[in-house]
């Protein structure tokens, strides 16, 4: 079988303004920011079919788009929506992106290596979309942010431990660290 790894900058693909029932790939942050996929089609759509294969950690994202396979390192892309969830690759894996604003926000679910185990979903950030990310903690958002003094004395007097941190303010419609972020 013959394989074919795409050089994006050299295809010409399709590209869009995503809603929410559109999925495709996101080069890079800006396509991200503008809503830009390339391969986009319809969510429900079996004409592209994207595969992270996240279980076998492979390097590479599979697209089965008109028939034909492209094969793409994730180290070249941004992520991927698959119409209603947007994705961040990071270190060959895909991360939910829960919330853009101040921050990102991300979560990732792994599946139980134990029999009888729950799906245990672990939260991440990064400082940017280009950032590394890092374990969702008090002390890894203080490290984040030296120069933001007051944010970081609010972590402490706020949430006291790292399982408050995505408590979520129905009133203002927003995580409450989020809020508390975007006040300093």
């Amino acid at each position: 079988m013959f394989i074919r790894f795409a050089l994006l900058p050299i295809l010409t693909l399709t590209q869009a303004f995503t809603n929410p029932d559109t999925k495709g790939i996101y080069r890079t942050q800006a396509d991200f920011d503008q809503h830009h996929l390339e391969f986009s089609a319809p969510a429900s759509s079996r004409k592209v079919i994207i595969r992270t294969h996240e279980f076998l950690g492979a390097p590479h994202v599979t697209i089965d788009s008109g028939g034909q396979k492209y094969y793409i390192l994730k180290v070249e892309l941004f992520g991927y929506s698959d119409g209603k969830k947007n994705f961040r690759f990071f270190e060959d894996q895909a991360y939910e992106i829960i919330d853009t604003a101040g921050f990102y926000l991300y979560a990732k679910s792994a599946l139980p290596k134990e029999k009888g185990s729950i799906v245990k979903t672990e939260y991440f950030f990064s400082t940017s979309g280009s950032d590394a990310i890092q374990p969702l903690t008090i002390e890894n958002l203080k490290a984040a942010y030296p120069a933001k003094t007051a944010f970081r004395y609010a972590l402490d007097v706020q949430f006291g431990r790292d399982s408050h941190l995505l408590d979520y303010d129905n009133q203002l419609k927003t995580y409450k660290l989020k809020a508390i972020f975007q006040g300093f």
